[in-house]
């Protein structure tokens, strides 16, 4: 039987809205030095009466990150002198980065009715208008500050975001590229432009868009959750991998980067850094539930049965509609020869999804196990009636041919078992359950060794960390009496399911 059928996680899609970006420009700090805080408050305690002071105070405190303290450095300012567009456009930024989006619009209506060219001002005014949800006027602010200067990269990646938003997908690509091409190392730009390629389906120039801004900033957080999402869509394995390990180091408190690194890691065989990586998840968030569930579906595949019934039971308790992790529960009771506690559960699944053709075949198989033929055979003719129904959509469905085998060959009809197998992996050549499947399909009364052995090495070729497809493996060659080949699946079993290969060392010997 091929392994658990289930996708390891359905990787969340990284889809970021970055929000429209006000700036204080360079030009707004009275100051290049670099100066401390501590330096500010002292001159600011010898001199309170300059502005001057409390404002270069108020810009330290904001790039330390202390808004509440900057806020009131930079209405210190103000009181002493109310004629401060550069204070006024200062407090605009820090309640847009607050939320607080009506006061941000009149203080940056303020700093422009004081200086109506002043660029900064026109910009933070129309990210304001774009919060309020006033987009036309959004529009013209950012326009006019494009035209009092059109040097200054963050209106045009705003105006980008606003047409983005209207569906003006390719008006904001345009002002997009001018954002970068004024400013190539503006990360949040190309953060921009990576999503809007993605939209225009071009994949190659987001994944380029993504890696210039890490590029321009290493640790630029979105950029990394989407280009792996990219690099794992487009086959790019290897590099959603990479891109995965350095997120999880730049997001170290995050679970989802750490769920998705394991099941990156998983899929090419890296069963320590799978299971290191969803551990670090659940502990992270104990109420992850896809989290918990890869953790069963890796437990399940290297033999840990009990730690895989714990880690499926805490997915359904999170999710008890979760079809996937019921089936997960059901297929590692069953290995631990629960079949009771696994046609319960392969019930479960099936009510929260009614076509779940393996849940359907998984539960067959425990009934044949508890001597229950009958309610056997009818499992496995339901999933041959589900496949069926889904072929008939589809005749490009994999994962429907290799159940429609699966169902066929515990139903002892070989040759249709077969067919269907070879549907499926000739769709699917990297379809691991499926050339499993094949394997057992050739191996059921009269057997055919060879074939089956063929079929088995592509499957482990394929998913070299699951310890029951090696064990087929190893069957199938000691039953076609190639005891080498079996003995060399023994010594990759005991590294990966010692249980079954306790098993498969009996055959052998």
């Amino acid at each position: 039987m091929n392994q658990l059928q289930i996708l390891l996680s359905a990787l969340a899609c990284f889809f970021f809205a970055l929000d429209l970006i006000p700036s204080i420009q360079a030009q707004d700090v009275s100051t290049n030095k670099v100066v401390s805080i501590n330096f500010l408050e002292s001159r600011t305690h010898k001199t309170p009466n300059q502005p001057k002071c409390w404002f270069e105070l108020g810009n330290a405190y904001f790039k330390a990150g202390r808004l509440d303290d900057a806020l009131a450095a930079y209405q210190k300012t103000l009181d002493l002198k109310p004629e401060f567009p550069e204070a006024w456009n200062a407090k605009a930024v820090i309640y847009l980065q607050q939320n607080e989006n009506h006061d941000a619009f009149a203080a940056a209506q303020k700093a422009v009715n004081l200086n109506n060219r002043y660029v900064q001002g026109w910009n933070s005014l129309g990210v304001a208008q774009y919060r309020l949800g006033r987009f036309e006027d959004a529009i013209w602010s950012l326009n006019n500050a494009i035209q009092i200067r059109s040097s200054v990269a963050e209106p045009w990646a705003n105006l980008a975001l606003i047409y983005e938003k209207q569906g003006r997908i390719n008006d904001a690509l345009e002002v997009c590229k001018r954002a970068v091409k004024i400013k190539p190392d503006y990360a949040g730009a190309w953060v921009i432009l990576g999503n809007l390629y993605d939209k225009l389906d071009n994949s190659e120039a987001a994944i380029n868009a993504f890696k210039e801004a890490l590029k321009a900033d290493p640790q630029q957080i979105a950029a990394e959750k989407r280009l792996a999402d990219l690099q794992l869509r487009e086959g790019q394995r290897e590099a959603a991998l990479k891109t995965s390990r350095n997120l999880v180091q730049h997001t170290p408190k995050d679970a989802k980067p750490l769920n998705t690194l394991g099941v990156l890691a998983d899929d090419q065989g890296r069963t320590r850094e799978a299971l290191c990586a969803y551990r670090k998840a659940v502990a992270l968030d104990p109420e992850n539930f896809t989290a918990w569930f890869n953790l069963g579906v890796l437990y399940d595949d290297t033999g840990h049965g009990s730690l895989a019934i714990d880690a499926f039971n805490d997915a359904v308790r999170l999710k008890p509609n979760f079809a996937e992790a019921w089936n997960g529960l059901g297929s590692a009771c069953a290995k631990q020869d629960q079949h009771e506690k696994a046609v319960e559960s392969f019930r479960k699944a099936i009510e929260c999804r009614k076509d779940y053709a393996d849940a359907y075949i998984r539960m067959g198989i425990s009934l044949d196990a508890l001597n229950r033929g009958r309610e056997a055979t009818d499992a496995y003719q339901s999933a041959v009636t589900i496949c069926r129904q889904q072929l008939d959509i589809s005749r490009k469905n994999s994962e429907a041919w290799n159940n429609l085998g699966c169902a066929y060959a515990r139903l002892g009809l070989k040759d249709k078992a077969i067919a269907s197998c070879l549907k499926a992996v000739g769709l699917n050549p990297k379809y691991a359950a499926a050339w499993d499947s094949l394997g057992y399909a050739y191996s059921i009364p009269k057997p055919m060794w060879s074939s089956a052995i063929s079929a088995y090495r592509q499957a482990v070729s394929l998913k070299p960390g699951i310890g029951e497809i090696w064990f087929n493996l190893g069957q199938a060659c000691v039953n076609a009496g190639q005891m080498d080949e079996a003995r060399q699946s023994l010594e990759k079993l005991q590294k990966i399911d010692p249980s079954s290969a306790k098993k498969l060392s009996t055959q052998i010997n």
